[in-house]
């Protein structure tokens, strides 16, 4: 099926489109995302480049891969572009930017673990509990925050988590103060919010305290051990049972509690008890700072937190977030602002709503190869193989 933004078959020779035709879809949605106010001459030029491989070379988009796979593009320009220190804050910048012309949104805080396996000397990866794989893992830590737009998403900010061990003295920084620069970048480029949310974890003073300081309204969870005070006793969240009346919402169709309590980690939160009825999980400690928040409302907003996971899957499976091989952490930062800004790009080419991200970039494919992206092996597989390197060439 060809994706309408790129022309089809010439009507003179029947030939079909070529990469060009894709280059220049890609570059004119660039182009109405403003990018081109932020990046100009050979840094425009490669920006357009690197979003086509992140695209349209699967298993793997390094900039090799990439300049063997799409003709006329440059290695040389492309690794010059991974170099750039400033490249990521500039992106992310045109991204609040296009971000600015559309209405307040709701505004999703969480963190991604991209496994980092063979790159032992990688600075800032360690062992880190995955929850995909149950496993530790070797791997980078990111915290995100996304602007949910309806059905269109716009990735306000990333910072990298740096270990403790790997920080310089007196300059560590916890994934909550993290997430509360974030926020502190999106509010001073003027965006507007709706809320804030977040899971458990975030849940936290650090956090809270300062969004409850900027007059935002926060939806976060706590944990089954969280600790709060009611009726001045101090106890755990999981343990005040029955002393909360539970009643039907009839509109999510569960069983729910509220109270309004003191928790000595976050301060004086709105509670709502959900039961879930999972063998692990019966309940759902729901909390915010807005008092008068009902239940169908906390159920919503936790419900609204789920677009960041989608983001996080597609970034992993269809643009390659863990394919950066360079042990430099300014290329690990430019690598993820590219993938963000590649993601932005497949929603813009999007025919309807309800099309997900992995069937705007099967049609691309589908396009302008008709099949999926061949490339040539590793020089050193050739010589390995004996076999001429030339031979192996895409046709």
């Amino acid at each position: 099926m060809r994706h309408p933004t790129i022309p089809g078959p010439c009507p003179h020779c029947g030939r079909s489109p070529g990469i060009g035709a894709a280059l220049a879809a890609i570059t004119e949605t660039l182009r109405a995302m403003a990018l081109d106010q932020v990046l100009t001459g050979w840094r425009w030029l490669a920006l357009g480049h690197a979003v086509a491989g992140l695209l349209l070379v699967q298993h793997g988009a390094s900039a090799l891969r990439v300049a063997r796979s799409i003709p006329g593009v440059s290695h040389d320009r492309l690794t010059r572009l991974w170099g750039e220190r400033d490249l990521a804050q500039l992106l992310m910048r045109g991204l609040r930017q296009l971000a600015q012309t559309l209405d307040p949104a709701a505004w999703i805080i969480d963190d991604v673990i991209v496994p980092k396996p063979a790159m032992r000397t990688l600075a800032w990866a360690k062992g880190l509990w995955c929850p995909a794989e149950q496993r530790y893992v070797h791997a980078l830590n990111i915290v995100v925050l996304l602007g949910c737009y309806g059905a269109f998403h716009i990735p306000l900010g990333f910072r990298l988590w740096c270990p403790k061990e790997c920080s310089p003295k007196g300059s560590y920084r916890t994934k909550l103060l993290l997430a509360r620069e974030l926020v502190a970048e999106a509010l001073a480029d003027g965006l507007a919010c709706q809320y804030v949310t977040f899971d458990s974890w975030y849940t936290s003073r650090p956090l809270t305290a300062y969004l409850h300081a900027q007059n935002l309204r926060w939806y976060g969870a706590l944990a089954a051990n969280h600790e709060v005070v009611w009726h001045e006793q101090r106890q755990r969240v999981d343990a005040l049972g029955a002393q909360l009346h539970d009643w039907r919402a009839r509109r999510i169709g569960k069983l729910v509690a509220g109270a309004d309590l003191y928790s000595p980690r976050v301060g004086q939160v709105r509670l709502t008890r959900v039961r879930i009825d999972q063998p692990k999980r019966p309940c759902l400690y729901l909390a915010t700072n807005d008092r008068t928040c009902t239940p169908s409302r906390a159920w919503d907003r936790k419900v609204g937190r789920w677009p960041i996971e989608p983001m996080f899957r597609d970034e992993k499976q269809l643009l390659d977030l863990g394919g950066c091989q360079s042990p430099r952490v300014e290329a690990q930062q430019t690598h993820i602002a590219l993938v963000l800004v590649a993601w932005v790009v497949l929603q813009r080419l999007r025919q309807a709503p309800s099309q997900t991200t992995g069937e705007v970039q099967e049609q691309l494919i589908a396009t302008i190869w008709g099949h999926e992206t061949r490339f040539s092996a590793p020089v050193s597989d050739s010589m390995r193989d004996g076999s001429n390197v030339q031979s192996n060439r895409m046709p």
